[in-house]
């Protein structure tokens, strides 16, 4: 045999065993369902560093507890899920994965307590969804991610303390629903959020005291709605919040009495949709409440005075019988929504509403120091 034979030879087995080696790996993507499928592949593929599609952990049922033989993944060109694993406690094996092409999921796992072994991921290009895991208690182990591109959905982790994992995130390019997440006391952890292009959720986090952490939040793009959050008592985080771009529905949180943190919003008309408050407690009791509430803020003094509107309800006109001590300076009648309706430049008793609709209506008397406020129908 001489030497062109033998060479030929040796590169054919070269191909040969290369081709048989790839054979075992999977060329998309990667599931895993149960901790045998696991052994396999970690024997099978031991220096395989891309998944060039999803990687899937878990299925129902599954019993899988260990995955570190999976450390020598890098980048998953796909989505990320660990779901349905009743046994699993750790991620680790994930450590050396840098960025996830698509979605990740973390939904199910009934022992997992945390997200470490994910600190090497910095770049998410889907949706994130972390819900329904019993036992995790935080996010750390995102804490280098700086972007993804979708939803953040936190939901039904009953022991999730804090969301402190995504401090690095400044613009949520979809919506934000944080719910069912019964020991979450604050949102410290989203502190440098500016923006939220879709809409803001909090619904039913019942050890929610405040919305500390977004602080430096400016803008939502679509509908904010906070309700059924038992624990809250005040909105002040929003203090920085310029824009709304749809509605406003703030209800049933038993323990808010607080609404300060959303006046300059509405005194700026700064909500692109309808407001409806409803169901809270004090100022934040419901519109009729709140809206002047917030007109009067800047004076710092809102006072419920001897006022008499009549005819109430009205059809033409309205006449105001009152003992003010000071001169009135301006007159709003304001939608329940708190939309400027009116603002009659005459500042005597008597109001022209012949060209009112028919509906409930404040209002709102300016004196120097003091803002009163009535509701009235027109009919």
């Amino acid at each position: 045999m001489n030497i062109r034979t033998t060479t030929y030879i040796l590169l054919i087995s070269i191909i040969l065993a290369i081709q048989n080696g790839i054979s075992q790996c999977p060329a998309g993507d990667l599931i895993i369902q149960n901790q045998a499928q696991v052994n396999y592949y970690v024997n099978q593929c031991p220096s395989v560093d891309t998944i060039h599609g999803a990687l899937i952990i878990g299925d129902l049922n599954s019993d899988i507890t260990d995955i570190s033989g999976l450390t020598t993944l890098k980048v998953v060109t796909g989505g990320l899920t660990v779901q349905h694993n009743n046994s699993l406690q750790s991620l680790n094996g994930l450590d050396s994965i840098t960025t996830i092409g698509g979605w990740m999921t973390i939904s199910k796992n009934k022992q997992l307590e945390s997200l470490a072994h994910l600190e090497g991921v910095t770049t998410i290009n889907g949706s994130i969804s972390i819900n329904k895991n019993d036992e995790l208690n935080n996010t750390l182990g995102l804490k280098n991610v700086i972007s993804y591109n979708g939803d953040l959905t936190i939901t039904e982790n009953p022991k999730l303390i804090n969301i402190k994992g995504f401090s690095n995130i400044q613009h949520a390019t979809g919506d934000v629903r944080i719910h069912d997440n019964l020991v979450l006391t604050s949102f410290d952890g989203l502190n440098n959020l500016k923006s939220i292009q879709g809409d803001l959720t909090i619904q039913a986090n019942e050890s929610l005291k405040n919305i500390d952490g977004l602080d430096s939040l400016e803008s939502i793009g679509n509908h904010c709605a906070i309700s059924y959050n038992s624990s809250l008592s005040d909105l002040d985080a929003f203090a920085k919040l310029v824009t709304i771009g749809a509605d406003l529905y703030i209800g049933s949180n038993s323990s808010l009495s607080d609404c300060a943190g959303i006046c300059d919003l509405i005194n700026k008309n700064g909500i692109g949709g309808s407001i409806a408050i409803g169901d809270n407690l004090s100022n934040c009791l419901n519109n009729s409440t709140l809206i002047p509430f917030c007109y009067a803020l800047p004076t710092l003094s809102v006072v419920q005075p001897n006022l008499n509107i009549s005819p109430n309800p009205a059809h033409q006109y309205l006449q105001i019988n009152s003992d003010f001590t000071q001169e009135i300076k301006q007159i709003r009648i304001l939608s329940l929504s708190g939309q400027l309706i009116m603002s009659p430049k005459n500042k005597n008793n008597r109001l022209d509403i012949t060209d009112m609709s028919a509906g409930m209506y404040i209002l709102a008397l300016f004196t120097k120091d003091q803002v009163y406020y009535q509701n009235f129908v027109v009919n």
